[in-house]
């Protein structure tokens, strides 16, 4: 575990290897509704992944657009993330999207936040006791991730660590990773907030209130796998990946359901648009810059 220079932000490293994530061609494939193009994309666990700019499947990077002019491709959702057109947007996305392979692929792994994503939009942490960020659309909590670093008066070459939204296939490491270490991550029922935690775990690590409300961020031991908190249950969380023409994709599980029917290897699909679900969150992922640019 890490603390960020200046602020009481966790991460956890989460050991990976490139080849496991992604997928490489050469001949670029383009994201869906612009010209922008990239040369590699996410392979996904746990379902049939499908290639950038086919409007189908899962998949990432890539564009959301619906009919062609919704989501990714409003004027005002481009510009909480700092885009000036919706080819822009996409730029922007790959060239985030190749600095973590690259980074992945010098230094064998990534770092997560140990909690999932608090305080404010506009003022977010990772901290523990901290409260969960809820009810935020997939651009506004997007923005929230990136800022936890704050390199604005830097120079690229002055940059050596970045955050963002965890990407789908850094969510399916996570996963795997805490299979090899015995967390079950097909029924999550006994690690996380969900409603029949109680009713799964022996009286000594009962929580009260289990299941009735969003927790604030590492309530409960018994909620940390491998010092990861809230990874099953609690909210559910937005990731980078992209489904269908209207769709994102949130990973895990919430306190409304229980861990059977949401483990933390659950994919479920939401318009990035939603801003209103007071069980959606996310968390950031944290990456060192690459030297070998």
């Amino acid at each position: 575990m890490i603390k960020q220079d200046g602020t009481q932000n966790e991460y956890v490293w989460i050991p990976a290897n490139v080849d496991n994530m992604y997928t490489e061609v050469s001949t670029p494939v383009k994201l869906t509704g612009v010209e922008t193009t990239t040369s590699i994309y996410s392979k996904l666990r746990g379902v049939t992944g499908s290639t950038p700019g086919g409007n189908t499947g899962f998949r990432e990077p890539d564009l959301v657009v619906g009919s062609g002019s919704e989501y990714d491709a409003v004027a005002s959702y481009q510009t909480i993330l700092g885009a000036s057109s919706t080819k822009d947007m996409a730029d922007k996305m790959v060239a985030e999207y190749v600095e973590i392979h690259d980074s992945i692929e010098q230094y064998g792994g990534f770092y997560i936040g140990r909690y999932e994503l608090t305080e404010t939009k506009g003022t977010p942490t990772v901290e523990k006791g901290g409260t969960v960020i809820t009810q935020q659309n997939w651009y506004n909590l997007k923005k929230a991730c990136m800022s936890l670093v704050d390199n604005s008066d830097k120079e690229e070459s002055e940059i050596t660590a970045k955050t963002t939204m965890i990407y789908g296939n850094q969510w399916d490491e996570v996963v795997a990773w805490l299979a090899t270490k015995e967390y079950n991550t097909e029924d999550s029922s006994t690690w996380g907030n969900y409603n029949n935690y109680n009713d799964s775990v022996t009286a000594d690590k009962q929580v009260e209130g289990a299941g009735t409300k969003v927790f604030e961020a590492g309530a409960s031991e018994n909620w940390k796998a491998n010092n990861i908190y809230d990874f099953a249950g609690n909210a559910r969380e937005w990731t980078q990946e992209a489904a269908d023409t209207h769709t994102r994709v949130t990973r895990g599980g919430d306190y409304d359901f229980s861990g059977s029917d949401v483990p933390a290897s659950n994919r479920n699909l939401s318009s990035p648009h939603n801003g209103l679900n007071p069980n959606f969150s996310t968390r950031p992922t944290l990456y060192i810059s690459s030297t070998e640019q």
